[in-house]
């Protein structure tokens, strides 16, 4: 029984996304593409790490789509049956406005009751707005390389580009931010200077890849910054034992002031008294 309910659910909500198929192109930028957005895709498997099947159409005995493996160009036309559906993960993606959302068929089920994708959609706008208010970071050449570098070791060889950086230090919102079109010439110069000093290579047609001279320039650097924190260091160091000795010398400098000073100040006070004492007095005038 919990079986042929699994099975409902989720032909039900296969069923809904096929009523409003995506199109041949998703647009991804653009005020007004994005907010007519309005369309949805089930997936079988799951998506861009195993198999999976891009389902196009629903019959009685199973449903229908393009079989991938995560890599192929292609997609292959194939089946699954009914009775296989629970057995594989299930993915509806929405794409409500500027919204990108993934749902599971229960929860896509739902969202036709609850308005969910409307609350996805104002809760990315609030965060969009969020995110503008603040600042895009323009990085060095040094960190570009360092991610570049740390991203190889982690991932393999795989190409690299200026919308790649973006993505990965301040996630796709970078794409709607005011300076978004500026930053992203900012870094394609960033990379190109790379490409030009030799850290980073391009095979043709293809993005950007780390290039050997890269580890040997990142040694270098990092020796560089080692030496200007050790001078910042011995700065500080310096400063500190500066400031200890005038703590320790101002108590003797101001008690050799107050003996400069003392005997100066005695010899004055002397003197008035020896004056007041010396004075003349004068007498009044008799009356006549």
């Amino acid at each position: 029984m919990f079986w042929r309910l699994k099975i409902l659910v989720v032909r039900l909500a296969i069923g809904l996304a096929l009523k409003r198929p995506t199109p041949d192109t998703i647009p991804l930028s653009g005020e007004d593409q994005l907010r007519a957005r309005n369309y949805c895709r089930a997936y079988i498997g799951t998506v861009h790490t195993d198999l999976y099947i891009a389902v196009t159409g629903r019959s009685r005995k199973g449903v229908t789509g393009l079989l991938w493996n995560g890599t192929a160009q292609g997609g292959n036309v194939s089946s699954l049956q009914n009775k296989f559906l629970p057995s594989y993960p299930v993915v509806i993606q929405t794409y409500y406005g500027e919204a990108e959302i993934h749902y599971s068929p229960g929860v896509f089920l739902l969202s036709h009751v609850v308005p969910l994708s409307w609350l996805n959609l104002y809760r990315g706008r609030f965060l969009q707005w969020m995110f503008n208010r603040k600042p895009l970071v323009r990085r060095e050449r040094y960190d570009v390389l360092r991610w570049a570098y740390d991203r190889g070791l982690a991932q393999g060889t795989t190409d690299i580009s200026p919308e790649t950086f973006l993505k990965e230090t301040s996630s796709l919102r970078w794409m709607r931010h005011p300076k978004g079109g500026e930053t992203l010439r900012y870094y394609s110069l960033v990379f190109e200077s790379l490409l030009g000093s030799g850290d980073l290579q391009r095979p043709a047609g293809q993005g950007y890849r780390l290039a050997p001279q890269a580890l040997a320039t990142l040694s270098r650097l990092e020796e560089d910054n080692r030496r200007h924190k050790d001078n910042l260091r011995q700065q500080s160091i310096m400063a500190v034992l500066t400031f200890a000795l005038i703590l320790v010398g101002l108590p003797a400098a101001l008690d050799a002031g107050r003996k400069l000073i003392r005997p100066e100040v005695e010899q004055r006070d002397e003197q008035a008294v020896q004056g007041s004492t010396t004075a003349p007095t004068q007498e009044a005038p008799a009356p006549d």
